[in-house]
């Protein structure tokens, strides 16, 4: 397991720090977002933490800033669902020699879409790892993004990039697929994992769209893995219609995904889980440093 820490005074400040770690889309990004743990820093008395240099002390809070700043994933009952769809047609699929089924997460922005299907594929690569301790060459989930406008040859060096494969520029996107596929049955991928569908908008690119639509279609059908999407609206781009469009509904289940803010359209485990988020206090070490704002300092609506 890694557990990164802060550099202090070095390469963050500097602007020089490796924000690899951050690159889902690559494989040595994803290996770290999956085996990163997070741990809260030591809380320090108040006569130490005033004790300290001002230096010191301004390390030991740029720790607890960076400790902040990553997020920690809230299990939603939206998420579970994800992830047990998700684990479900992985098993399904294991024996398929065709039509496989796939998993597809559509829902208004910001409702944490991206985050359900991370979070789907860093526990199917968890359990894989724990079954296969000895398989370290193994790559259980391939993680891509769609740019917008894409085209079947930039999805085909999408999936290239992640396995960090060198593609020539002269290569076609017969030559990439066959590589793609060839490293991917190697590696013995069980889930691919492609967001932002939604900018293979069919409705308003109508070719390039279905065209990269159907280098999708060809590349879950040469590689022996799961296939799950995730998007805005996807119902709104034009992607489930048409003759496309009915092949990829009858495969794929829909997951329309929600935001966990309580209100009169969540269910009863959302409304739940809002009511506990608003009561549970804060841990110590978030409001050990906490200084109650004057009246004043308050905005007024």
């Amino acid at each position: 397991m890694v557990t990164r820490t802060a550099r202090h005074g070095s390469d963050d400040e500097s602007g020089d720090a490796d924000y690899g770690h951050l690159q889902l889309t690559a494989l040595d990004g994803w290996r770290g977002f999956v085996a990163e743990m997070h741990t809260a820093p030591n809380l320090l008395p108040t006569a130490v933490w005033t004790g300290l240099a001002e230096d010191k002390r301004d390390y030991y809070d740029d720790d607890r800033i960076d400790h902040h700043s990553r997020l920690l994933v809230v299990q939603t009952p939206t998420i579970r669902q994800v992830i047990a769809s998700g684990r479900r047609l992985v098993q399904l699929n294991r024996n398929a020699h065709s039509g496989r089924c796939g998993l597809m997460v559509s829902g208004p922005a910001g409702t944490g879409k991206t985050t359900a299907l991370t979070q789907l594929g860093k526990t199917v690569e968890v359990i894989h790892r724990r079954r296969h301790p000895h398989a370290a060459d193994d790559i259980p989930l391939v993680y891509i993004t769609i740019a917008p406008a894409a085209t079947p040859k930039m999805i085909a060096m999408e999936f290239a990039r992640f396995f960090d494969l060198p593609i020539s520029r002269r290569a076609n996107i017969t030559d990439i697929a066959d590589a793609v596929c060839g490293v991917s049955r190697d590696a013995r991928v069980t889930l691919v994992a492609v967001d932002e569908l939604h900018n293979l908008n069919t409705r308003t690119r109508t070719r390039a769209g279905a065209d990269a639509s159907d280098t999708l279609k060809y590349f879950s059908e040469r590689t022996p893995a799961t296939c799950t999407y995730a998007g805005t609206s996807l119902e709104r781009t034009g992607l489930l219609s048409g003759t496309r469009g009915e092949q990829i509904a009858g495969r794929f289940e829909h997951g329309p995904h929600r935001s966990v803010q309580p209100g009169p359209t969540m269910d009863r485990a959302h409304r739940r889980l809002g009511r506990q988020s608003a009561t549970t206090p804060a841990p110590a070490w978030i409001t050990a440093r906490a200084r109650p704002l004057p009246a004043q300092a308050h905005p007024r609506k």
